[in-house]
């Protein structure tokens, strides 16, 4: 791969590591002027842009894969980052057919659309159905059957933005 290619996608990188770190700051600012609307948004922007990254890290099978390699290489990241992890996958990919499972798979078709309280106090709606949980104490996001801990994810594209930054610089 082409060093001038290389540092466009890493620049590319750094910038989607950016604005994740914006939907984090956008999610705890909604968190603290308990905007739920709002707050879910910026969880899911955060999810995307993570998802973003991930694909410039680790090709879906396409025809990059050399150049995902080597940004890769170029950034230190290992296989094992949070960044690689399916999980994370099947929240960005997430699509109708997901929801109609999850819908099915209810009593009745009654549930909240948006919830964000602390785990704990969620044990006491243990009859209620959640589409969307927020645990604001854990940083623990629930969507359909799937979860994950939003705050390292976050951790994750902060540390990726620094190394892009620093890999930039010596450039």
């Amino acid at each position: 791969m082409e060093k001038q290619h290389l540092i466009k996608r890493v620049e590319e990188l750094r910038q989607q590591c950016r604005f994740g770190k914006l939907a984090w700051q956008g999610l705890r600012s909604s968190l603290n002027g308990m905007d739920n609307e709002r707050a879910f948004f910026y969880i899911h922007a955060l999810l995307d842009r993570a998802r973003m990254v991930s694909r410039f890290l680790w090709s879906d099978g396409d025809q990059d894969e050399e150049a995902s390699v080597a940004t890769r290489e170029a950034l230190k990241v290992c296989d094992a980052s949070l960044l690689a992890h399916a999980e994370l996958k099947t929240f960005a990919d997430a699509t109708s057919v997901q929801f109609d499972r999850w819908l099915g798979g209810l009593d009745q078709f009654h549930y909240v659309g948006m919830n964000i309280m602390p785990q704990g106090t969620m044990s006491e709606f243990q009859q209620d159905a959640f589409l969307r949980s927020y645990d604001p104490e854990l940083n623990q996001f629930r969507w359909y059957d799937r979860s994950i801990d939003v705050r390292k994810i976050a951790n994750a594209l902060r540390d990726l933005e620094s190394v892009a930054d620093s890999w930039l610089k010596r450039q």
